[in-house]
């Protein structure tokens, strides 16, 4: 199963729940951030990291799934996430 964390900061805490999911298995886990991936250096091999500027931007989130994750090739619909989220159901 693919995974996406996506949170503005690296902060401690984010990088404690990211560890945690990179742990599970079957997990593939990718981190969308605004920060650069050094907190998570020592995940190397074992979790993608994508670096945006606007991570409350959802078309850019979108984007990095599209281009980056090979999200087309799965049945995960960035669509159907992204409409969620829009009208407020995802909250």
């Amino acid at each position: 199963m693919f995974v996406v964390f996506a949170a503005p900061m690296l902060s401690e805490n984010a990088v404690r729940m990211v560890e945690a999911a990179a742990t599970l298995y079957g997990v593939r886990l990718g981190v969308i951030t605004h920060d650069p991936a050094d907190a998570l250096r020592h995940l190397e091999g074992s979790v993608a990291h994508w670096r945006v500027p606007d991570i409350l931007n959802v078309d850019q989130l979108v984007a990095v799934l599209q281009r980056r994750c090979c999200v087309r090739r799965s049945r995960f619909v960035p669509s159907k996430v992204v409409e969620v989220w829009r009208n407020g159901e995802g909250r």
